[in-house]
């Protein structure tokens, strides 16, 4: 009897002892687990925000995150002035800059380059046109403008904002040939060349053509190498009349010889001469396929013309009677046919000069090597 109390003792020591002792144990090793699972689901959340992220290659999603941040930003700006916080007023400055507005252009013309529908692109006008004024009102806002309009400068002469560009109904710099009103560092407006296919650069206060005798002594001409203007002798065989450079597409092989601008000269057949808003020449890609069109249009007319005389032919004493009345209208014909031509000439001769648009509200007006604002240090920060 009592060995029988003293198993069941013992049976009831052995549960306790589990209960007090297996419990916490398993608990702890449940905690461990579940601190171990916490892990794994940070990195599954670390994994989600890198899934954010991934998000982030669709350019509209991105986009719209950021046209949130922006509202954070202004938010945020509007307390920093009041507490006059200069520094992390001074910080989303820089972040406005060098961050936000460069990767909001560069996904608005991502999303520009999916759009065929015109009523979608119409829509994608809008809202881009909304992200740019929002920008511009944060930098007024801050003091990093004058103008709240994006499409506006300060020009200090007159004390006012004023619309830039060559498009612009006023311009204050009409005194100096080829100089419109463009903004520059600061948002301070700044008459400079007008940036067209000529590429001028500015010196000495005025603006010239490249390969033009300009501001240099008689036998010499105004070049531009790299954005170092110059003025150098006139070789031998060229003139000085803005349309021919010296130039050789392998000056260790072939020495520099004077080519036209637009033409072939030493490039390949579909390439002509060209020099770029840098001063440098090479060869590119011609842009008129059209003329190539027309040219083969008019063999084709010819040729039908040619078999439709082969259908319609008169016997051969026929032709003797009519001999003197065909040479007379084939001399006509020979003689009026290089009107079209003549008038297409003059046509293109008096559309030399295009100003150079661009392709985007987020690309502001070129800032070429050979402008004064490039010059002097003055261009705008985008």
């Amino acid at each position: 009897m009592r060995s029988i109390q003293y198993l069941a003792l013992l049976l009831i020591l052995s549960l306790a002892i589990n209960h007090v002792y297996g419990a916490p144990g398993k608990k702890a090793g449940s905690e461990e687990e579940g601190g171990e699972g916490g892990e794994g689901g940070g990195e599954e959340e670390e994994e989600g925000g890198e899934g954010g992220e991934g998000g982030e290659g669709d350019p509209e999603h991105e986009r719209k995150q950021i046209a949130g941040e922006l509202i954070r930003i202004e938010r945020k700006l509007d307390l920093d002035i009041e507490t006059n916080d200069h520094y992390d007023i001074r910080y989303a400055l820089v972040d406005l800059e060098t961050r936000i507005r460069p990767r909001v252009a560069r996904l608005s013309k991502d999303i520009d380059a999916t759009l065929t529908n015109p009523d979608q692109k119409a829509g994608e006008d809008k809202f881009q046109r909304g992200l740019l004024e929002d920008i511009t009102r944060i930098l007024f806002k801050a003091g990093a403008r004058s103008c709240l309009s994006p499409h506006e400068t300060f020009y200090v002469p007159s004390k006012k904002c004023m619309k830039f560009g060559p498009s612009a109904r006023v311009n204050p710099c009409a005194e100096k040939k080829d100089q419109v009103l463009y903004d520059g560092k600061n948002n301070e407006g700044i008459c400079d060349c007008i940036e067209d296919e000529r590429h001028l650069i500015y010196y000495d206060g005025e603006c010239y053509q490249q390969n033009y005798q300009g501001p240099c002594l008689k036998n010499f001409w105004l070049v531009m190498h790299n954005g170092t203007i110059s003025c150098e002798p006139i070789p031998a065989n060229c003139v000085a009349d803005g349309q021919h450079v010296n130039w050789s597409p392998n000056p260790e092989a072939v020495p520099a010889d004077c080519h036209q601008l637009g033409k072939r000269g030493p490039c390949s057949i579909d390439q002509v001469v060209s020099r770029d808003a840098a001063g440098i020449i090479s060869c590119v890609v011609s842009n008129e396929p059209i003329a190539l069109k027309a040219v083969a249009a008019k063999i084709a007319k010819v040729a039908g013309r040619n078999s439709t005389a082969t259908r319609n032919a008169k016997p051969i004493s026929d032709l003797a009677v009519d001999l003197n009345n065909n040479s007379t209208t084939a001399a006509v014909e020979t003689t009026s046919s290089p009107v079209p031509q003549k008038k297409k000439e003059f046509k293109k001769a008096t559309a030399s000069v295009v100003e150079e648009k661009p392709s985007s509200m987020w690309d502001q007006q070129s800032c070429s090597l050979g402008s004064y604002r490039k010059q002097s240090g003055k261009c705008p920060p985008y």
